[in-house]
């Protein structure tokens, strides 16, 4: 008998819980078949309830995933993982959250605020600015011949890479799968160490805080899906750079200096950041790195300034 009692509770805990699930699934299925244009190819793949709590020591609110991954009136937002075929028939898979309205007992809004998986694009006018704070010399001029490469960041469909070139000041992509991208803007006709050569023994100074600006991009985005082969190597050698940035850039810094820090940088990271992004002696041109957002249906702006002033 006692035997039996565990058998059936289990089998309730199990039944319950499967239905919970089951009734969470259903609600995130219909909330995306209002949004897409082949409801019948909406599947939900993961889901992650989170609530929201207040906790004592820190004197606020903080959210915190739920413990059976179940709603319940502290519940505050879902994270959920869905894929659905777009009107070209290509099975699209996109990540989103959605937040309750504990009123109606529903959904209310959702980030991004587009979840559609229609195709979109995306464009921008691309310029850089040189200047000197003290003579007033200044170059503005169109990032003309700029290569531009969009890549996305949640891969579960596969690598997708989109590759243009900016031409009269302006780039344009189309038929982009709505999501988050990696953006990467850079011009080999435009050698940075020509540029700060004027500058005598401060190019070395501007030259490793380009390194500097490359390794910040990948500590806050690139990091996440990528990761490091030394994260040890990684945190000393940026800390060299804070360190550099804080003294005056009268500070002579010679070419190795340079270098050694290029070299580092290199081996703390995965290769394949290295390897996705084409990244050889990048802080060597102009360049730029960033995260967008490109949105379904309508169009996205990403401009491009590119503005560096010296004394």
């Amino acid at each position: 008998m006692k035997y039996f009692v565990i058998i059936l509770c289990s089998i309730y805990m199990f039944v319950s819980c499967k239905s919970s699930d089951d009734k969470i699934e259903g609600m995130l299925s219909e909330y995306v078949k209002n949004i897409v244009k082949n409801p019948n190819s909406v599947d939900i793949h993961k889901f992650q309830v989170y609530d929201k709590v207040y906790n004592s020591k820190a004197g606020m609110f903080l959210w915190e995933k739920s413990k059976n991954n179940t709603i319940t009136e502290k519940s505050d937002y879902i994270t959920f993982l869905f894929s659905a075929k777009n009107s070209d028939g290509i099975e699209i898979f996109r990540e989103a959250s959605v937040y309750f309205d504990k009123a109606k007992k529903t959904f209310k809004s959702s980030y991004p605020e587009n979840i559609d998986i229609e195709n979109g694009n995306i464009s921008g006018t691309c310029k850089y600015y040189f200047g000197n704070l003290i003579t007033n010399w200044q170059i503005r001029n169109y990032n003309n011949d700029a290569n531009v490469t969009i890549m996305n960041i949640d891969t579960l469909g596969g690598r997708k890479k989109y590759i243009t070139t900016v031409q009269n000041g302006t780039y344009q992509v189309n038929k982009i799968i709505p999501g988050y991208y990696f953006f990467k803007l850079i011009n080999y006709n435009i050698n940075l160490e020509n540029v700060y050569g004027n500058y005598g023994n401060k190019k070395n100074y501007y030259m490793l805080s380009e390194i500097q600006k490359i390794m910040n991009f990948h500590r806050i985005y690139g990091s996440i899906p990528y990761g490091y082969s030394d994260k040890k190597l990684f945190d000393e050698t940026l800390k060299k750079l804070n360190k550099y940035a804080e003294e005056s850039n009268d500070t002579e810094f010679f070419d190795n200096d340079v270098n050694d820090i290029w070299k580092d940088f290199k081996k703390s990271v995965n290769h394949k950041f290295l390897d996705d992004f084409e990244i050889e002696y990048d802080y060597r041109y102009l360049n730029e790195f960033d995260e967008i957002l490109i949105e379904s249906s309508t169009p996205t702006n990403h401009d491009v300034y590119i503005k560096n002033f010296f004394y």
